[in-house]
Order: C-alpha cells, then sequence, then structure tokens
C-alpha cells in the first residue's frame, strides 16, 4: 500500500530514473488543477541524492544533472 503513493507520483510526474546515468527525468508532468506544485526530497539515483520541485507556474522546463 506504501508504494501505490510513489507509483501515483511517478505516474502524474511522467519520472523516470537511471541510476546509472544518474539521471532523473520527466516527461510531460501532469498536475491535477487543484495541486500547484510537488516538492520530492532525498530521491535517490545512484549515489546521488536530489530534491525536486515540480511547479505549473514555469513555463520552461529546467534540468539539472546530480
Amino acid at each position: 500500500a506504501a508504494g501505490t503513493v510513489f507509483q501515483l507520483v511517478t505516474a502524474l510526474l511522467g519520472m523516470d530514473a537511471d541510476a546509472l546515468a544518474r539521471r532523473l527525468t520527466f516527461d510531460t508532468p501532469v498536475l491535477p488543477p487543484w495541486l500547484r506544485f510537488v516538492e520530492l526530497h532525498g530521491l535517490r539515483v545512484g549515489p546521488a541524492v536530489v530534491d525536486v520541485v515540480i511547479d505549473k507556474t514555469f513555463l520552461a522546463p529546467v534540468v539539472y544533472k546530480a
């Protein structure tokens, strides 16, 4: 049951992690109308730990590589 929330967030954000490449990608994130932003803290991608904010108010995607 605890994994269900993670799967839902992963699906909504189109999130995919590649630990070997140390890359976290988001393919066309979709947030419900009532949710303006999502913050994820302490995500482990290979040896890296990242914090992510997805916010509807930004018009252009920003890509960071750990």
